[in-house]
């Protein structure tokens, strides 16, 4: 996918609210394996992983809404294709 001004634009936007987990098992030790996410304002999301250390530093990864969306549908698929 090309990057556009919209998808770079978004690092430049503030998250308008609290990030909430996604959770999904311990990844072998005590941590909880979590994604959590968080609207941006002006539209898209903003990840982080919680194996990290809890800081306001945490490195993101931000979306579009078409963004992750594709790479959600595509990774479920993927997954599904390959649990078959």
């Amino acid at each position: 996918m090309p990057i556009t001004p919209d998808t770079t634009e978004l690092y430049q936007r503030p998250v308008s609210g609290e990030f909430s987990a996604l959770c999904g098992g311990n990844s072998g030790n005590d941590v909880e394996s979590c994604v959590t996410i968080a609207a941006l304002a002006g539209g898209g999301y903003a990840l982080r992983d919680t194996k990290l250390a809890d800081t306001a530093e945490q490195p993101e990864l931000r979306m579009s809404a078409d963004e992750i969306t594709k790479f959600a549908v595509g990774w479920l698929a993927q997954r599904d294709e390959a649990m078959s």
